[in-house]
């Protein structure tokens, strides 16, 4: 719709990334929350773990980050390649 009403393309790029950045972060620290918590009933099943391991968690979130902050972009690049007069017509 923005594009259609004129807006850059670059400013939609930006704009649903970090829309999406900001979701994922918020279930990034929920996530680490949880698995804070519940991470010492796992302590026996995962080997050399502790419930606070510091680089698996890092490295977890990491992993995370760089996959939402590439899924983002992508969904948002695809976005702003549309026709915006074509998607108003329903085309």
């Amino acid at each position: 719709m923005r594009l259609a009403l004129g807006a850059a393309p670059g400013r939609v790029r930006v704009a649903v990334t970090i829309r999406t950045l900001l979701t994922v972060a918020v279930g990034a620290v929920g996530g680490c929350a949880a698995a804070m918590v519940l991470s010492s009933a796992l302590e026996a099943v995962l080997y050399g773990v502790g419930p606070s391991d510091f680089v698996s968690f890092t490295a977890a979130l990491a992993a995370l980050l760089t996959v939402a902050t590439g899924a983002a972009f992508a969904a948002a690049w695809r976005a702003t390649r549309i026709i915006p007069v074509a998607v108003l017509r329903g085309n």
